[in-house]
């Protein structure tokens, strides 16, 4: 894929000869700086029988990635953390780790698609479409909804919901949250969101 320039570093995607699925990589300030692997297809791949890998969103320190995969009919949201020790070195043994945070509080996956991630610089939160109606309680709109999952916590909250809790009426899309985690934006239909 053309690399693409992004926060001082160029993201891009390679596949390997006799490999399956791409490997999504990044070099620093230029295109001939060392190669940093962020996501190999290939090893997600291993105890799968099926992989697609959809969206992914870097936090703007770079530590983390959030992406979307599907390996059983519809996407899941999971975060990798490269530097789970904060210490600044990368891909250190047993310092990384990949989890799926389109859960609910009880740690329950999704029973529907989630895409469109984006996470707070730290990771603490991750804010997720989805179309799943186990992650909070009454969610009985059929729609996609706005989730927030608190990784600290164990809790993830619907946001597409009115002051008493009622579902949106239509659909909400695409969230975006700050790099502190005090602004969130998202597109919505929901004939009761305002107010």
């Amino acid at each position: 894929a053309v690399p693409v320039r992004e926060n001082g570093y160029w993201y891009y995607s390679r596949t390997e000869e006799g490999k399956q699925y791409p490997i999504y990589c990044r070099k620093k300030t230029s295109l001939e700086a060392d190669e940093q692997v962020l996501l190999d297809g290939n090893e997600l791949a291993k105890s799968e029988k099926f992989l697609s890998i959809g969206q992914r969103q870097v936090s703007d320190d770079g530590n983390l990635l959030a992406f979307t995969t599907d390996t059983t009919g519809f996407r899941d949201v999971f975060l990798h953390d490269r530097d789970v020790d904060g210490d600044g070195n990368m891909d250190e043994a047993g310092q990384i780790q990949t989890r799926r945070v389109s859960v609910n509080s009880q740690g329950v996956p999704g029973n529907g698609p989630s895409q469109d991630a984006s996470v707070t610089q730290e990771g603490r939160y991750v804010v997720f479409e989805s179309l799943a109606n186990n992650l909070a309680g009454n969610d009985t709109n059929g729609e996609s909804d706005i989730f927030i999952h608190d990784r600290d916590a164990g809790v993830t909250r619907r946001l597409t919901e009115g002051p008493r809790g009622e579902s949106f009426i239509g659909p909400s899309r695409a969230p975006r949250i700050s790099a502190n985690g005090a602004l969130l934006v998202f597109l919505t239909s929901g004939l009761n969101a305002g107010g």
